[in-house]
């Protein structure tokens, strides 16, 4: 879990400069593939990792894919946290 972990979090952490929108989008389907993978491999996300979801949702400006990934952590029974809210709120800002 921890080396997906890492994956999602590269993938979503802020660059120097502010990234470009294919970079960001390129950065979603990355994450989102890193996320599949890591459940095929039977491993169970956590929190952090749907934040990492969010964040990339967030910097896409994808706001469906926002919503799914709230559904998705809710249909988990996992709790969101202070990092969740935060990185919804930057996604919904960008609607």
């Amino acid at each position: 879990l921890d080396v997906y972990e890492s994956l999602l979090v590269s993938l979503t952490s802020p660059s120097k400069s502010q990234p470009k929108a294919t970079d960001a989008s390129n950065n979603l389907v990355k994450a989102f593939l890193v996320f599949q993978e890591m459940k095929a491999t039977g491993a169970d996300p956590d929190i952090a990792c749907y934040n990492a979801l969010l964040r990339a949702c967030a910097m896409s400006g994808d706001i469906p894919k926002l919503r799914d990934v709230m559904r998705r952590i809710e249909a988990d029974g996992l709790t969101p946290n202070d990092t969740t809210w935060k990185e919804f709120l930057r996604g919904a800002a960008k609607a």
